[in-house]
């Protein structure tokens, strides 16, 4: 009877110590996914507050361009005179801010510019593509790469 109770407590040892590892290892892999996931999260939130914010202000300009051709109002000079045309509550949103005439969401790096009106064309908000660092390039720029002998066949 006591070669039978030794062996059950070896026997639940064993699972104790087995269900321990798999929690062990759940947890590794488990808790870095979730954080990544609530970064990813917030990252998408703002990156869609910088969205709406760009969205509310070419509302604003499509109402002000109206305005121009059926009133005869002077179009605006710069960004900063076109914040002031949106509804009072709408603030930057935090992460995103205004230098040169143009609006940088610095989590993502996104960019808008604000195009003054020219002969042909209304003022308008376009986006500026993001250009990847050369450090990030995988290949060496052209002429600048060492030289190599052709692979022998």
């Amino acid at each position: 009877m006591r070669i039978e109770a030794d062996g059950m407590a070896d026997k639940r040892q064993f699972q104790l110590i087995t269900i321990l590892i798999i929690l062990g290892l759940l947890s590794v892999v488990a808790i870095p996914r979730y954080i990544g996931i609530g970064r990813d999260e917030q990252r998408e939130a703002q990156e869609g507050a910088a969205h709406g914010y760009i969205r509310a202000l070419n509302n604003v300009l499509t109402v002000h361009m109206s305005n121009h051709y059926l009133r005869g109002e002077e179009w605006v000079e710069d960004g900063e005179e076109l914040m002031e045309l949106l509804q009072e509550g709408w603030r930057m949103p935090e992460g995103m801010r205004y230098v040169d005439n143009a609006w940088i969401d610095e989590k993502t790096g996104v960019r808008w510019e604000f195009k003054q009106a020219s002969d042909h064309l209304p003022p308008r908000i376009k986006r500026v593509e993001q250009q990847p660092t050369p450090d990030t390039w995988e290949m060496e720029p052209i002429g600048q790469g060492s030289p190599r002998s052709p692979p022998e066949s």
